[in-house]
């Protein structure tokens, strides 16, 4: 199945409102379910900024936009980026005349925009491996993981993919498949705490890193509630920003963690003292 997302009913709440469009498939499970591609639509290309500023940042230019109340002359660079023609004024030898310039003449070719793929209950995802080609994130279930050393990983997998569910190692397995830049693990059995004590850290530790270790990267994320999972832009993440996404993560762990002892105390309620 294929849609494009509807339109925004308010163009200044959402400038993007065309941006995404959403495919969907069948997952295996007990019961009905669907996954989700949500794929954004494509990017204008990178703009040759020196090939445009020689010709923007004139003279002449400058008077002729002046005139038509345009103060920065700099500003066409972002008409240009958006698709936009712009008229400019040059000089030529036999003086000055109007030009004007095109998108086309300055802009590389289109770059691809982000997809993220969210699967909800399943133990084969296989109906949307297409839909999923070289995502950029992810997130996958992985309800069942042989966490204790007496646990036979085998057995784990039978036993989880019998009730319709995955592994780490089968989350990690069909993100390789893929080519996927990124996975998120989700819809972890209640059996795992999922809190902040040292135990639910190990836990979540060792199911991360059998994921890893199928996916053949190190970008797996246990997610948490309320966790947001940064999404760059060509797959490419500086180091400042990346430095940025760690803290923010950290930071979404330490509300959570405020959250569940929040929660503790109320249900512990007030305690006379002697």
């Amino acid at each position: 199945a294929h849609w494009d997302v509807p339109p925004n009913p308010s163009p200044r709440a959402s400038p993007m409102r065309d941006a995404w469009t959403v495919r969907a498939a069948p997952l295996t499970h007990s019961i009905m379910c669907v996954g989700y591609a949500f794929r954004e639509r494509p990017h204008a290309g990178k703009l040759d900024v020196s090939a445009a500023r020689d010709l923007i940042v004139t003279d002449a230019n400058k008077s002729y936009q002046a005139s038509l109340g345009v103060r920065n002359p700099l500003s066409l660079l972002g008409r240009l980026q958006r698709g936009e023609s712009v008229v400019i004024m040059e000089e030529g030898g036999g003086g000055s005349r109007t030009r004007t310039l095109l998108p086309a003449d300055f802009l590389g070719p289109p770059r691809p925009g982000r997809t993220v793929v969210v699967l909800g209950d399943t133990c084969d995802s296989r109906h949307m491996a297409a839909h999923s080609y070289r995502a950029d994130l992810v997130v996958h279930e992985c309800t069942n993981a042989a966490t204790e050393a007496d646990e036979d990983e085998t057995d784990v997998l039978t036993t989880a993919a019998g009730r319709g569910h995955s592994t780490p190692a089968m989350a990690g397995s069909f993100a390789r498949a893929c080519g996927a830049r990124r996975l998120a693990l989700t819809h972890f059995s209640s059996r795992y705490k999922g809190d902040d004590s040292e135990d639910g850290r190990r836990v979540m530790d060792v199911i991360a890193g059998q994921a890893r270790e199928a996916f053949g990267k190190d970008d797996v994320v246990a997610a948490r509630d309320l966790m947001e999972v940064h999404v760059p832009f060509g797959g490419k993440e500086g180091d400042k920003r990346k430095r940025r996404r760690r803290k923010d993560e950290e930071e979404a762990v330490e509300k959570e963690k405020g959250r569940f002892q929040g929660e503790a105390a109320e249900e512990d309620g007030p305690t006379d003292e002697a």
